[in-house]
């Protein structure tokens, strides 16, 4: 059984910067906390026992992106991911924003794409990056299937 929480005091991040350090290598020092950013961790277990996955959902504007969607190696293809993302979603469209975007490497876009998400073209991002956007509509719709 896996569940999804939001945290929401940053002296609680500690378990999403260590499954953050383990799948992207980024230091704890790197992350510097907002609170105007939702942190999301998934757990597996009844009593939140092993943490697997975190994710980021951060504002622009009207909007909000989805960042470091990291699932710990040994959890992945197991629709964990899937699951965490949806929820990552979810909980944007909730907090009232008209978009939720994703920035992902080119080989890395099924999940989003599976989720509903369609490219969209920025050229502000680097080469062998994908941006991913999804509105309630799709993502509800699709969510029906």
């Amino acid at each position: 059984m896996v569940q999804v929480k939001e945290i929401k005091d940053s002296n609680k991040l500690s378990e999403i910067y260590e499954i953050w350090e383990k799948v992207f290598g980024i230091s704890r020092t790197v992350h510097n906390y907002d609170i105007s950013n939702n942190y999301i961790i998934l757990y597996e277990g009844l009593k939140e026992d092993t943490p697997i996955g975190a994710a980021l959902i951060k504002p622009s504007g009207e909007d909000c992106y989805i960042e470091n969607l990291a699932i710990i190696e040994e959890k992945r293809n197991q629709q964990n991911g899937e699951f965490l993302l949806r929820f990552a979603v979810d909980k944007g469209f909730q907090s009232e924003f008209h978009k939720v975007y994703a920035v992902t490497k080119e080989n890395q876009g099924g999940l989003f794409e599976k989720v509903g998400f369609l490219k969209t073209y920025d050229d502000k991002i680097q080469q062998n990056m994908i941006k991913y956007e999804i509105n309630p509509e799709n993502f509800y719709r699709k969510c029906n299937h």
